[in-house]
């Protein structure tokens, strides 16, 4: 019996069941929370925090639809690449946005998470939105070479309510959740590369063809898997 039990932990070790996992950052925006532990989030732009009947306050990185040209939502104050370890991570953020009745004819992209930049390298989590209005959840990885991108339809995410969102990152592979039920498995053709010059940001615009995500984020949680 005893040989048993000791084959069986081997097994699951070898399974990767019983990984290490540590919360590295966690930041509630319902509490106003800029900073968890060494990490610090910058605002920038009119990123506010603002009222919300369910959560008492969560944070709106564009409050104001006509800012999308600028830079607006949150921004590491440091380097932080264990944000995105190659050894593994686990992103969790919670959601809320409602299609506008009026948006951009040729589509846009909103940034909830972003690790990658134009760097090629790390992670990259937003909502796409169609020229048709249709939403879709992406994720965009780096894998030194190229970026690869994970397209997942998800206009259940543009109903005003409140959603739960995880990206998880083991082995090569990425498990993309949302509430609880998995979306899809996505693994790109070479594992994540290191994202060393990159800050990481939540919700906000990086590059001229993204906008800050136009929603509110209740909460944000990094894992570190090894």
């Amino acid at each position: 019996m005893k040989n048993i039990l000791i084959s069986t932990a081997l097994l699951l070790c070898t399974l990767g069941l019983f990984a290490e996992e540590t919360v590295v950052a966690e930041w509630d925006f319902s509490k106003e929370a800029l900073t968890s532990g060494k990490y610090i989030l910058l605002k920038r732009g009119k990123a506010a925090f603002v009222e919300d009947a369910e959560r008492g306050k969560a944070l709106a990185p564009c409050p104001v639809f006509e800012n999308i040209s600028t830079p607006a939502g949150l921004r590491l104050k440091q380097l932080a690449p264990e944000l995105t370890a190659t050894t593994g991570f686990e992103w969790q953020c919670s959601v809320k946005w409602k299609m506008p009745e009026q948006a951009p004819e040729k589509g846009f992209s909103m940034i909830l998470a972003d690790s990658a930049y134009a760097s090629k390298t790390g992670a990259q989590l937003l909502l796409f939105i169609t020229p048709k209005k249709e939403c879709q959840l992406r994720l965009v990885v780096g894998t030194g070479e190229k970026f690869e991108t994970s397209t997942n339809d998800a206009g259940f995410l543009a109903d005003g309510k409140w959603h739960d969102i995880s990206v998880r990152y083991e082995d090569g592979d990425f498990a993309i959740k949302v509430d609880n039920n998995l979306l899809q498995l996505f693994t790109p053709t070479k594992p994540m590369a290191a994202s060393n010059k990159v800050y990481f940001s939540i919700g906000d615009r990086s590059a001229a063809s993204y906008v800050p995500f136009l929603g509110l984020i209740g909460k944000f949680k990094v894992i570190a898997i090894q």
